[in-house]
C-alpha cells in the first residue's frame, strides 16, 4: 500500500507534519503593530480544530466509500458476471475489464485488484458488516 498524501495523513494514517512558512519581515512588523483581541488564540485554535476535523472527515469519507465502491465492484463481477463460469472464463473476464478499467482509471484496477475485489465480496458477502467494521476502523485511527 503507498503512503502518499491525502489532507494531512498518509494512506497508513501516520500524520504528515508539514515544515512552517517563517514570516517575511513586512509580515512581522505588521503583527508587532496589530493589537490582537484577547480571545484571538482561542480563535485561532478553534478555527484550527475546525479545519482538522474536517480534514479527517474528507479522509473518512474517501476510505469508507473506496470500500464501498471495491465491495460492490466485486458483488457485479461475483453475482452478474462469473457466477457459475469456469474459472478459465472467470480469468479472461477479468483480464479484459482490467484492461479497459486500468486504461480509463488507473493502476487501481489493474488484473490482481480485480480479482481481490471479488475476494473481498466472497470472504464479506454482507455489506452492512463490512460498513459497520469500516466506520469502527475509521473512527480507532484518529
Amino acid at each position: 500500500m503507498c503512503s502518499e498524501f491525502i489532507g494531512g495523513y498518509t494512506k497508513k494514517n501516520e500524520k504528515v507534519i508539514k515544515p512552517k512558512r517563517t514570516m517575511t519581515k513586512k509580515e512581522a512588523n505588521v503583527k508587532n503593530e496589530l493589537i490582537l483581541p484577547e480571545n484571538y488564540k482561542q480563535t485561532y485554535d478553534n478555527i484550527v480544530k475546525l479545519i482538522e476535523a474536517a480534514k479527517r472527515k474528507v479522509f473518512e469519507t474517501a476510505n469508507f466509500q473506496t470500500v464501498y465502491l471495491f465491495w460492490h465492484i466485486g458483488q457485479e463481477l461475483k453475482d452478474n458476471i462469473l457466477n457459475g463460469q469456469k474459472a478459465e472464463y472467470g480469468k479472461s473476464i477479468v483480464k479484459n475489464l482490467s484492461k479497459e478499467l486500468e486504461f480509463r482509471y488507473g493502476r487501481s484496477y489493474e488484473k490482481s485488484s480485480i480479482f481481490r475485489m471479488i475476494q473481498f465480496y466472497e470472504e464479506f458477502p454482507d455489506f452492512e458488516k463490512v460498513a459497520t467494521c469500516s466506520n469502527f476502523c475509521s473512527n480507532e485511527v484518529f
